[in-house]
């Protein structure tokens, strides 16, 4: 299974607790993941399923705003030529409504590695996420 993803990560902050020196920045990632599915369990209305894979994402655009005491505000640019790389992992539940149609329940976890750039970003800060899934799924066959 592949496909292309985009995240966009904001964030705010403040230097050294002072509310007049704060800024904000924006990051712009496109990624392409890779992943594979086994099926451990199915019946004609029911599947359990495990998926594991890795996304490599590249900065398409950052910017950082930063207003210093005095309300001079700077504008920086943020490029990034490393990868920002990561692990996937998740197991599933889907009940088929019609042959079709399923409904899923996919919990997760994901890992992402220091890419060793200077842009800091959640991915640094909290490499480890965990997510909840759930949806429709179309079956064409």
């Amino acid at each position: 299974v592949s496909g292309v993803n985009y995240s966009y990560l904001h964030s705010t902050f403040t230097v050294n607790d002072n509310p007049d020196h704060n800024g904000s920045q924006n990051l712009h990632y496109i990624g392409i993941p890779v992943a594979a599915s086994f099926n451990i369990w199915q019946n004609d209305q029911l599947k359990l399923y495990i998926t594991a894979g890795g996304t490599a994402e590249k900065l398409l655009k950052g910017k950082m705003k930063e207003t210093n005491p005095g309300d001079a505000t700077e504008e920086t640019k943020l490029t990034e030529s490393r990868l920002q790389w990561s692990v996937q992992g998740a197991a599933g539940v889907e009940y088929n409504i019609t042959p079709a149609l399923g409904l899923y329940l996919e919990p997760g976890v994901s890992h992402h590695f220091d890419n060793h750039s200077d842009i800091q970003n959640i991915y640094k800060e909290k490499p480890w996420n965990f997510s909840l899934n759930l949806g429709f799924r179309l079956n064409l066959k």
